[in-house]
């Protein structure tokens, strides 16, 4: 089965995003949190969101990644419908 990571970027801190990451836990999903100031995923922010996704894809290795933002909550996710997609996938 294919990795699936949830990605969060959380300008205001960890702490913004553990709403969302406990969502993605629910559904068995390894989460990654970048922020600005601190952590095990240090961004540069430039004001540029997608210099910063850019920075944390850059960081992970996985099949997929699925973009939550941290006031964001994930109430139903199916792995099993992304495993039957065929590559290259840019976005869903």
């Amino acid at each position: 089965m294919s990795e699936i990571v949830a990605c969060v970027l959380a300008l205001d801190g960890a702490a913004a995003a553990e709403r969302a990451k406990a969502s993605a836990r629910r559904f068995g999903l390894r989460t990654v949190v970048a922020t600005a100031d601190g952590g095990p995923h240090v961004i540069d922010w430039r004001y540029d969101f997608a210099d910063a996704r850019n920075q944390l894809v850059a960081k992970i290795d996985a099949d997929w990644l699925l973009w939550i933002d941290p006031g964001e909550e994930l109430t139903a996710f199916d792995a099993s419908a992304i495993a039957d997609l065929q590559a290259p996938v840019g976005a869903l």
